[in-house]
């Protein structure tokens, strides 16, 4: 009867776990307040399968919010402006002049964006509850007011990478910027985007190319999806950006401005202009298929989701493994992505084994130990971030998981670029 008793409990623990594991298909969308107005205010989260809003994260109307300096930590007061010569004051919203870039980052659960016309870098931390929302702007980073004046400027493009640094580009792809997520925020000039001698007549900087979203796959790459359905892969260790095409199977005027990745894999792109609903694209062939709705889809200016493009094929790339231990076991258990490493951080998934103190170490030709990180495994999928803090030369390292008693359990060979 005991063990009768305690099959209960322990089959409810197991099904919370995998419940807990499984990843939400959800998007944060920035898109009109109603439909028909090109007024991209509102700041949703969505269901990625079929557009239904989820909850409101900001209405202009009806969210109360303080819009706070990120150096200062105080409130950024009104706007004095003068109406037929009188002084007057104008609330300061958070989202401004509308918005048409904004990046998820799943791992510290901020929303990023850049208000058109102003060159703040602004986010929100979702670990809020209900309430004042409290919005941050970090002041001067990106292009000037007067800069912003000319629309070639304005920041359109935004994504959270696979090395979870943020990117975010001008309409021109002129002006590139790369800036950290963590406690303190900094911003970091790239320079401008150069094209791909294989590009021919697709350029990057072309008008025709402005505007659209950017999403980011596991191996570090960066694409940006311009509002006219091409599509350019971005190489950010070289700043080059390479035309793969353009989306097949939109209607001719759908303009591509929102753009995520969903669960499995697949690019889901957004209109600002036509409310003709979402529509899902194979990234290998650049097909289009129409998502089915139920909602009513208002004009959708962005899209930010956490996923990588291609994380899967990363996850389960062969890597070498110790002899005489079963190679198939021993990469089920513990895996090392993405293969090559591009931004100087992998990571290392625990899908099973046993559980408590591990060490993970980078290993030079020489037998050098680079790097050496100890984690502590306490649940199924778990994993973990290695971050390479010195600088050290490319090439091939080895990639050692030691357990609690110093035995290697796992190792494997990963190329750093």
């Amino acid at each position: 009867m005991k063990f009768k008793t305690l099959l209960i409990p322990i089959f409810s623990i197991c099904v919370f776990s995998l419940q807990a594991q499984k990843k939400t298909n959800t998007a944060f969308a920035v898109v009109s307040s109603e439909n028909g107005k090109m007024e991209w205010m509102t700041i949703r989260e969505i269901d990625l399968s079929n557009g239904q809003t989820i909850r409101t994260i900001f209405d202009k109307a009806q969210t109360h919010y303080s819009l706070v300096n990120a150096v200062t930590n105080k409130n950024i007061p009104p706007l004095e402006i003068k109406i037929n010569g009188r002084k007057s004051v104008a609330p300061q919203y958070p989202i401004a002049t509308i918005v048409a870039a904004a990046a998820f980052d799943k791992r510290h659960n901020k929303l990023f964006f850049v208000p058109m016309m102003i060159g703040d870098l602004r986010w929100v931390d979702l670990y809020q509850k209900e309430g004042l929302l409290k919005v941050y702007s970090l002041p001067d980073q990106l292009p000037s007011f007067s800069d912003l004046r000319n629309e070639a400027n304005h920041i359109t493009r935004m994504v959270i990478g696979a090395d979870e640094h943020g990117y975010a580009l001008s309409n021109d792809a002129k002006s590139f910027y790369r800036f950290s997520t963590g406690r303190k925020t900094v911003v970091t000039k790239m320079g401008a985007l150069k094209d791909d001698p294989g590009n021919q007549n697709e350029s990057i900087h072309n008008r025709k190319n402005w505007g659209g979203d950017m999403i980011a796959d596991a191996a570090g790459n960066l694409y940006v999806i311009g509002a006219n359905q091409a599509v350019f892969k971005i190489d950010t260790r070289r700043n080059m950006a390479t035309y793969l095409g353009a989306i097949k199977g939109l209607p001719q005027n759908y303009t591509t401005n929102g753009a995520a990745v969903d669960n499995n894999g697949n690019l889901v792109v957004s209109s600002a202009i036509f409310m003709l609903g979402y529509y899902k694209i194979n990234l290998s062939t650049l097909l289009a298929e129409r998502l089915q709705t139920t909602d009513p889809v208002p004009g959708c200016s962005d899209l930010a989701s956490g996923n990588l493009a291609f994380e899967r094929r990363f996850q389960e790339a062969p890597l070498i493994v110790n002899k005489g231990v079963d190679p198939f076991l021993l990469q089920k258990r513990i895996s090392f992505y993405p293969n090559p490493v591009t931004q100087g951080n992998f990571r290392v998934k625990f899908a099973g084994g046993e559980p408590g103190q591990h060490t993970i170490q980078v290993i030079d030709i020489s037998g050098r130990v680079l790097s050496q990180k100890r984690v502590n495994i306490s649940m199924s999928r778990q994993t973990e971030e290695i971050r390479m803090n010195t600088k050290f030369n490319n090439g091939t390292y080895v990639i050692r998981v030691l357990n609690g008693s110093n035995k290697e359990v796992r190792s494997g060979k990963l190329v750093f670029e």
